[in-house]
């Protein structure tokens, strides 16, 4: 019976490690939920991203809940931010502006946020992570498709964007 409860009791820790590893994922352990945009990010940033041999100008302005995207062909998207925990948020088809909630985590000593469309659960990967920085002693807003592993980076002048943009 003796070498019967050892066994047991092996089996029972190894289950415990295994509960203890899928509780502490990345998404569990360490994302924070915001309720604004960083002050860090604030501002209006620009970008330009080479498509087929054509230079596609962007910008992206953030205040302290919205963000509003303008893409090359001049089209415009925005988002406001709502806490995570908030009620009676509505979502209205043809609005420009999109409820979203935001929050970020810590990967490789940097902070990366992340904006999610409401509705959506905690537990879906984000398509698009943003990340600040420094580039040759310039802010720099990285911004990062995960689907396609697409990178841009925004400046905080058009000048800057064109100068160092072919760099991301």
């Amino acid at each position: 019976m003796k070498l019967k409860s050892i066994i047991e009791l092996i089996v029972l820790i190894m289950f415990a490690f295994i509960a203890v590893s899928f509780s502490t994922t990345k998404a569990s352990a360490q994302v924070q939920y915001i309720r604004s945009n960083p002050k860090s990010i604030r501002g209006t940033w620009y970008g330009e991203k080479e498509i087929d041999g054509q230079d596609y100008h962007m910008s992206i302005s953030f205040d302290k809940k919205k963000a509003v995207f303008v893409d090359g062909n001049g089209s415009e998207t925005g988002s406001k931010i709502y806490s995570i925990n908030a009620k009676n948020v509505k979502v209205r088809k043809g609005a420009f502006f999109t409820p979203v909630y935001s929050g970020y985590y810590r990967q490789n000593g940097h902070n990366e946020y992340f904006s999610k469309p409401w509705g959506t659960s905690k537990s879906t990967d984000p398509e698009t992570t943003y990340g600040y920085g420094e580039y040759r002693g310039h802010e720099t807003l990285v911004m990062l498709n995960n689907n396609t592993g697409d990178k841009v980076g925004f400046f905080r002048t058009e000048k800057l964007a064109d100068k160092y943009s072919d760099r991301f």
